[in-house]
C-alpha cells in the first residue's frame, strides 16, 4: 500500500465533507467521523513516523484525536453542534495543510521506495 496516496485520498475524503453546507446535520457528522477515523489511523500508522513528513504531523495528528472526541460527543447528541464551528474551521485548515504536504511529497518521489525511512 502507497501510504501517501492513501492519506490523500483519506484527506481528500475529510476535505469534501467538511465544505458540505449542511455539515452539522447528523448525516455528515457520521461521514465525517468515520472519514477522520480513518485519515488519522493512517497518521498514526506511519505517516507522522518521521517528522520530516511535517514538523507538524504530530501537532495535526493530537488535534485530529481532539475533533475525534468532539465528533463522538456531537453523534451522541451531546453539545450544540453550532458551539464548535471554530473547531470544524481549524480543522479544514489543517486538512488543507496536510494535503499540501502530502502533495508535495508525492510530487518530489524520483525513483526510490523509500523516503526518509518510510516505505512508498
Amino acid at each position: 500500500m502507497d501510504l501517501f496516496n492513501e492519506a490523500k485520498k483519506r484527506f481528500q475524503t475529510v476535505h469534501a465533507i467538511l465544505s458540505y453546507p449542511e455539515i452539522f446535520a447528523h448525516d455528515y457528522i457520521k461521514q465525517l467521523s468515520t472519514a477522520t477515523e480513518e485519515a488519522y489511523a493512517l497518521m498514526d500508522a506511519g505517516l507522522c513516523a518521521n517528522a520530516a513528513i511535517d514538523y507538524n504531523c504530530i501537532d495535526h495528528r493530537n488535534f485530529i484525536r481532539s475533533v475525534m472526541e468532539t465528533l463522538k460527543m456531537l453523534e451522541a447528541g451531546v453539545g450544540e453542534r453550532e458551539n464548535h464551528q471554530a473547531v470544524f474551521a481549524e480543522y479544514a485548515v489543517r486538512v488543507n495543510l496536510i494535503l499540501e504536504r502530502i502533495s508535495t511529497v508525492l510530487g518530489s518521489r524520483t525513483g526510490s521506495r523509500v523516503w526518509y525511512g518510510i516505505p512508498l
